[in-house]
């Protein structure tokens, strides 16, 4: 039997992995809770999704920092298990994590809610689709290609990517001073 504490790690643990991935892939939550072992190559850091809401496949990829949490992860809450679902809920009346049975998109949401609220105050609203919306505005700023991130997104419409393309003020300063045709003028 696990202490509190040990239950406390290993859920802050998979809390962390679940903010990683959010992050590194772009995933949408209804695709992150069904996430399974078998859906990961664990030597290119990749996991293979399935989007409910466009009925298809993709590939996404996770970071080097992510696969770090991750293997503590699969060692410490998972136990060498190799199928099932990655992240799994935990049962409070034994301590210890319910292998097999996976979280969902609610828990997502709440847990990411209650964090941010602990962290940033009250006011602060925080759910998982603003982890996708960081990540694609975080791609645009660096300059990628829209085409790519409708890919990353596994949006089947340019369209529906192109929400994400508001600019910063912050953007658009660098653009004005780096890229202007003007630059190049004497005047």
């Amino acid at each position: 039997m696990i202490t509190s504490f040990d239950l406390r790690y290993k859920s802050e643990l998979r809390n962390l992995l679940i903010v990683l991935v959010l992050l590194d892939t772009g995933v949408r939550n209804s695709e992150l809770v069904r996430i399974k072992l078998e859906d990961i190559n664990f030597q290119n850091r990749s996991i293979y999704v399935y989007a409910t809401k466009t009925n298809t496949f993709r590939t996404v990829y996770y970071s080097k920092e992510t696969e770090r949490i991750l293997n503590v992860y699969r060692r410490e809450v998972l136990k060498g298990t190799e199928k099932g679902p990655l992240f799994v809920k935990f049962h409070r009346q034994f301590n210890e994590p319910m292998l097999g049975s996976e979280i969902n998109t609610e828990m997502v949401y709440n847990l990411l809610s209650r964090k941010a609220k602990k962290i940033f105050g009250p006011d602060i609203r925080m759910n998982p689709h603003k982890f996708r919306h960081t990540f694609a505005t975080a791609l645009l700023e660096e300059d990628v290609d829209i085409r790519y991130i409708q890919e990353m997104l596994g949006h089947s419409s340019i369209n529906v990517t192109e929400i994400y393309t508001h600019v910063t003020l912050a953007k658009q300063r660098e653009i004005l001073t780096n890229k202007h045709p003007r630059k190049k003028m004497r005047i």
